[in-house]
Formats: C-alpha cells, structure tokens, sequence
C-alpha cells in the first residue's frame, strides 16, 4: 500500500463488473450463472481492500442469453482498456466511494463449481438454469455430473444435453450416450 500511496495519482485498476456487485477474482461466470441482465466494467482507485477503492469510471452492457465467459470477459476488458486511457487522459484519478456491504462476491471457480445433479439435466424447468451454468463455466470448469460413479462431462448444451463424454470415452451425443449407456 505505501507504493501506491508514494505514486503521484495512486494507482488504477480495471475491473469487469459493475462495482459494488461482483467483487472478487472472477466475476463475469458468476453474472452470467445468476442470470444478471447486465454487466459491466468499472476503473477504479486501488485500496487496501480488495476491489473497493472510488468508482472513477463504469460502462454498462447487457448480457445476452448466447454470452459465455471468455468471450464476455474479452468484451469487457476491452472496454475498460478504452475507459482507462479516457480517465489517465483526463486525469480523473477521483471518484465515487464505493458501498461497501450487501452485494454478492465473485469468488474464484473450483472443479466442484461445475457439478450438476444427473436428474436436472433432462428437467425442462431447469434448462434455462442449466444452459446459463453451462455458459459460465465453460470451458473452465466446464459442467459435469456422475453418472454410476463415473464423471460425464456436458460439452455442449441447449435446452437439454446435445455432447457429452464419459470419462475414458470418445465424445457422443447426448441421444447415443442414453441409448447406449442407459438403455439397461
């Protein structure tokens, strides 16, 4: 902190959400997975706090129902590079302070973040829900379920399952897998 206290105008950071909301390592999946309408990027001071220094700028966007997260992180990031040298241009090193409680955190993805229970994966008032994780977590850590002990990664899906793969196996459709797997 005594670096950034010791630089002329502090220091700047470009961060993909629209701050307060999604604060945190990783928080264009988690927009998409809650099913926000839209997002953002936001310039900020840098603090001692993670992700809470004074809002200089924010560009909103809305989130479409196609988005998935590297190409929506890309969007943003771009944006933001724009928004930077806008502010650096202007030297608009101060801001709005930031609330500081009652907005969700982007906590950074783990394997487990994938897991979907095998019985929602066909339920059609689920798909949407579905198809969103699918989106944000793709490719990274992708979505999954077990299936008798066995890992089955969803690689691509719509309303229901379309790919899929068995651990150990070569990728098949969804329609191949049930008849072929589950046909017993």
């Amino acid at each position: 902190m005594e670096l950034i206290k010791s630089a002329r105008y502090g220091g700047l950071n470009v961060h993909p959400s629209l701050l307060p909301r999604w604060r945190g390592g990783d928080p264009v999946p988690w927009a998409i997975v809650t099913g926000d309408t839209d997002t953002g990027v936001s310039v900020v001071t840098l603090s001692e706090k993670f992700d809470q220094g004074e809002i200089i700028a924010q560009t909103k966007i809305p989130v479409s129902h196609t988005d998935v997260s590297p190409l929506l992180r890309t969007k943003l990031f771009r944006i933001g590079a724009d928004l930077l040298v806008d502010a650096i241009s202007k030297k608009h090193f101060h801001g709005t302070p930031q609330e500081t409680t009652g907005y969700p955190y982007a906590k950074r993805l783990t394997r487990d973040d994938g897991f979907e229970l095998w019985e929602k994966l066909s339920d059609p008032k689920e798909s949407g829900r579905i198809n969103r994780k699918f989106r944000a977590f793709h490719p990274w850590p992708g979505l999954w379920t077990r299936v008798n002990g066995k890992r089955l990664k969803i690689l691509a899906f719509d309303t229901t399952p379309i790919t899929v793969q068995l651990e150990g196996k070569k990728p098949v459709s969804w329609e191949q897998f049930k008849n072929a797997y589950l046909a017993s």
